[in-house]
């Protein structure tokens, strides 16, 4: 959610500069934090069709036995 502020222009360039800066002084903890990000997100995929795999070959288990001949 943004946050209000009608009493206080702000400048784009000056925001952006900060910005840059602030990306620039964060740059590992950045690079370290999205890497964690894209490795949860490819686990959860991997599991996700590991369990889409898991759901169309299971057999549902019969109890009972087979009736007919024996």
């Amino acid at each position: 959610m943004p946050v209000s502020t009608p009493d206080v222009e702000i400048d784009p360039d000056a925001l952006k500069r900060a910005v840059t800066e602030a990306l620039h002084e964060n740059r590992d903890w950045l690079r370290d934090l999205v890497q964690e990000a894209l490795e949860t997100c490819a686990m959860d995929e991997a599991q996700r069709e590991a369990d889409v795999r898991s759901a169309a070959t299971h057999r549902p288990l019969v109890l009972g036995g087979v009736r007919g001949d024996a």
